[in-house]
């Protein structure tokens, strides 16, 4: 690379043409790009614009030729330039692969609107930044949700219609609602009132596949679709979801008196066998083998006096490390682990004032989205209030012009209902992201503890993942951990680098003087 001129590439990406109206355009990032390439020196080489694709992922068309692009010519380039942050990935795994790809191509990574650079400090506010993206995907993700729990409790199935349900505009509210089926809906019924009969599962399922019905992904239905169809709650008129169950608004396909003579017959002649849980609590930690990256497994050996020992191995043949480890050795060397990663306790406390000062922030943010989102939901509804004051007033409306009124009428009753759902993304709630705050890092100040507090398999499984999104590796002897959480290792970055005392610029009053 020249030492006399710098070159860069940028990376601009929009996701949706929501994000234009946001003021985050293709062209806006560009010409911010443009600007500080200008005011640090940068010759523009190449400019990737990623269209239409969520950041979530990594398997993003121009994000890959532009890996690729610097790979090939990294003794050209010297810089790759972001809008922002969270335009280049907002997944911490993702932005791990990222940052090696750019280390290999020996470029460097800049924001046009972040401090950050290659500095102990400008690592720690990149991970800062990276976490908070991540954070904001998951408060946008709860929105949704919450959204989705306010159709829920109003009645209406907020997820893809069940076999034998279509979604349909709901005449006068233009609510999304379920409905039978033109064609499946009424085979449904003949099926349970079949059943009721006393029919078998065999037989019921054979007389749908001769009269056409299919399953919602297309596949002819079997014995087992056919239990879950009649057993289904949704079918009988009630919802389960959100860990709750309630009377739904739907049709139901099979009434709760004809379910009832269905279940006389399943406790006669039907008694499907109970799911296990894939995980063995006895052997609770996850292990993968360096050698040939088989996962290792638990199970017990019996000896000649009839003892049971508890063994994790695997079967590859071909490893090396393909024997057997005493659990107590594997699980003593897991507490081992898991005490080492525990953090210093005041770069916790620092670390949470951080998050505290950076969801402040946020919660600005998403008022003034919500604000936005407000005038636009008052607009709609004036507009509707006018089209129903003009099919009262308007003479034509019992003639021609009534289901042109009422289409109107339900269009703009159905983007009152979207904007509503948007509205509810935004609708921060500042209190709630502290306890999710201080509940993460009271989990992550002492692993240890909280392993031992975990005592469901499952729970413990994901926590393990959380600490370790690589995995865990045995080596014969001792666990080793190729990589800890992203939240772990930024606090564990910050606590090493004593420049912390000054505070970055741009940050100022998160550290009082």
């Amino acid at each position: 690379m020249s030492q006399e001129t710098k070159n860069a590439v940028f990376y601009v990406r929009v996701s949706t043409d929501k994000q234009a109206e946001k003021g985050t355009s293709l062209d806006t990032q560009v010409e911010r790009c443009k600007a500080h390439a200008e005011k640090e020196g940068f010759n523009i080489i190449r400019i990737f614009k990623e269209e239409g694709e969520s950041a979530k992922f990594a398997d993003r068309p121009e994000l890959l030729n532009m890996l690729a692009y610097l790979q090939t010519n990294k003794d050209r380039i010297d810089a790759l330039i972001v809008y922002k942050l969270d335009r280049l990935s907002r997944n911490t795994d993702d932005q791990h692969k990222i940052m090696y790809k750019l280390s290999q191509a020996q470029v460097a990574l800049t924001s046009a609107t972040e401090n950050i650079d290659d500095s102990p400090v400008g690592k720690f506010m990149r991970g800062i930044l990276w976490g908070v993206a991540e954070l904001d995907n998951a408060i946008r993700a709860e929105r949704t949700r919450d959204g989705m729990y306010k159709r829920f409790k109003e009645g209406v199935w907020p997820f893809p219609a069940p076999t034998g349900y279509i979604k349909s505009k709901e005449a006068g509210t233009g609510k999304t609602i379920c409905v039978p089926h033109p064609e499946y809906g009424s085979l449904i019924t003949w099926a349970a009132k079949q059943r009721a009969a006393g029919y078998s599962y065999e037989a019921i399922a054979n007389g749908l596949r001769k009269r056409g019905f299919k399953m919602r992904g297309g596949n002819d239905p079997y014995n087992q679709s056919v239990w879950r169809i009649m057993h289904n709650p949704f079918y009988h008129g009630t919802m389960r979801a959100f860990g709750e169950t309630i009377n739904g608004s739907h049709e139901p396909l099979i009434p709760s008196e004809l379910y009832l003579r269905i279940k006389v017959v399943d406790d006669k002649s039907f008694n499907p066998a109970p799911q296990r849980s894939k995980y063995n609590p006895e052997f609770p930690v996850r292990l993968r083998c360096p050698k040939c990256g088989m996962n290792f497994k638990g199970s017990f050996s019996t000896s000649k006096t009839g003892k049971r020992h508890p063994y994790y191995h695997h079967h590859n043949k071909t490893c090396p490390l393909a024997r057997s480890f005493k659990q107590d050795t594997v699980h003593v060397s897991f507490e081992d682990v898991m005490r080492i990663i525990k953090p210093k306790k005041q770069y916790v406390s620092l670390f949470k004032k951080v998050m505290l000062d950076i969801a402040k922030s946020k919660a600005t943010e998403h008022k003034k989205e919500g604000a936005r989102f407000g005038k636009k939901l008052a607009m709609l509804r004036e507009e509707r209030e006018k089209i129903v004051t003009a099919m009262i007033n308007d003479p034509r409306y019992e003639l021609l012009e009534r289901a042109e009124y009422i289409e109107r009428k339900a269009k703009v009753d159905g983007e009152i209902e979207d904007v509503q759902v948007e509205q509810a993304k935004f609708q921060y709630q500042e209190v709630n992201i502290q306890q999710l705050i201080n509940k993460g890092l009271a989990m992550l100040e002492n692993p240890a503890v909280t392993w031992e507090i975990i005592k469901e398999i499952e729970p413990r499984v994901e926590f393990q993942r959380h600490l370790f999104p690589k995995g865990l590796e045995w080596d014969g002897e001792k666990c080793r951990t190729p990589k800890i959480s992203v939240c772990l290792q930024t606090i564990r970055d910050y606590g090493d680098n004593k420049s912390h005392l000054v505070a970055p610029r741009g940050i100022e009053p998160l550290f009082p003087g």
